[in-house]
């Protein structure tokens, strides 16, 4: 399970077009945890800013239920 800044700050990167490698090794993740918060991203169709305005322990909820 990531914590929230983790969760935060990688789709951040990848909305801002940071290579993946770049993303990875800022946080210490596989490729496999990062394209696993990207899809949950997708799939709960909620914008950056949305995820941002909630508490970091509902975010980690939504993507590590």
């Amino acid at each position: 399970m990531q914590d929230y800044n983790t969760i935060i700050g990688a789709i951040q990167m990848r909305l801002n077009k940071c290579p993946t490698r770049s993303v990875m090794d800022r946080f210490q993740i596989g490729s496999s945890t990062l394209n696993l918060i990207m899809s949950r991203y997708k799939a709960l169709e909620l914008t950056i800013d949305e995820l941002e305005a909630m508490s970091p322990k509902k975010v980690e909820n939504l993507f590590y239920p």
